[in-house]
């Protein structure tokens, strides 16, 4: 495809894509294809041809299986776009390199709703990227196993929502990482949990290599802990400028193997556990833990260091 820009300077009488043209509108891809989606446009449908403005692909999985690897696609998410999930990987993002980029703030976020116990988006693919999306648990009856399923290397997930629909749908884990997903990397994300005993934001029962959790905010009800790993641990993690509620009583915010190793830097907990420099809030005694602080929920007072000094 022309551009119509050469050495900066434009073509008299180009045709130019503004998405393609990153750091202007930076949607789109200026190296490779992109896809829209948009499940509420007229002429929206998943067949070959379409994938256009003016002919998006209904489904993110459709546009995703139109991609070619490794050639930096984009499947552009329309506002207000919405899709719903009832099986393992309906979603499946199993196509190198692809980025799948929501457009729209506040109730125009793309999102994507799970109504049954094992629907799930899962990215398989190594070095793809989830932007911008809205994950809702929509299971009236029951529990919910997880919403993002992850197995491939260098994932990235930046400014996306995971949440419940009402206090009745609850998903267990929020974000599951599996053999592979090494290098995954979670940032500017919140999730929200509106039940009680979900078991966590990000479980791992995986010994994965180089995994960040930085810039986020999560906040509930989690009995395994906000963040966990207790079984086959981490290697070189980075969990660092996060704000963590735990609204479970009794349990630790950050749960990490014994044998974890890493950083865990400059987080700050709110936790139903008294505050205190013990690990009962954050648990990663093979990580070097700095400037971590840490609040009981009903105190208005600053934090102490949690894990204390030494």
């Amino acid at each position: 495809m022309a551009f119509g820009i050469n050495n900066n300077h434009v073509a008299p009488g180009a045709a130019i894509d503004p998405t393609k043209i990153q750091g202007v509108c930076g949607y789109g891809s200026l190296f490779g294809d992109t896809y829209y989606v948009d499940s509420g446009h007229t002429n929206a449908t998943d067949s070959t041809g379409a994938g256009t403005r003016a002919h998006p692909f209904a489904t993110i999985d459709y546009a995703i299986g139109q991609c070619t690897a490794s050639q930096g696609d984009v499947v552009l998410v329309a506002p207000g776009h919405t899709e719903d999930l009832d099986a393992a990987g309906d979603i499946a993002q199993d196509v190198a390199g692809v980025i799948v980029r929501g457009v729209g703030h506040g109730t125009l976020m793309p999102t994507i709703t799970f109504s049954a116990d094992a629907a799930t988006f899962l990215v398989s693919a190594d070095n793809c990227a989830i932007e911008n999306i809205r994950f809702e648990c929509d299971k009236t009856t029951g529990s919910h196993d997880t919403m993002l399923s992850v197995t491939g290397a260098h994932c990235h997930v930046r400014g996306c929502l995971f949440t419940e629909g009402a206090t009745t749908e609850q998903t267990v884990d929020y974000i599951t990482l599996g053999t592979g997903a090494d290098w995954f990397l979670i940032e500017n994300c919140m999730a929200v949990s509106l039940t009680d005993n979900s078991d966590s934001v990000i479980t791992t029962a995986v010994a994965l290599k180089h995994v960040e959790i930085r810039s986020n905010y999560f906040i509930g009800d989690f009995d395994q802990g906000v963040i966990e790993n207790t079984t086959n641990a981490l290697v070189n993690c980075r969990i660092h400028n996060n704000v963590l509620r735990q609204d479970a009583a009794a349990t630790k915010t950050i749960d990490l193997s014994a044998t974890a190793t890493g950083e865990v830097v400059q987080n700050a907990v709110i936790s139903k556990v008294a505050a205190g420099g013990d690990e009962t809030v954050i648990y990663a005694p093979k990580c070097r833990c700095s400037e971590n602080y840490a609040i009981d929920d009903t105190d208005s007072k600053s934090g102490v260091l949690t894990p204390s000094a030494t």
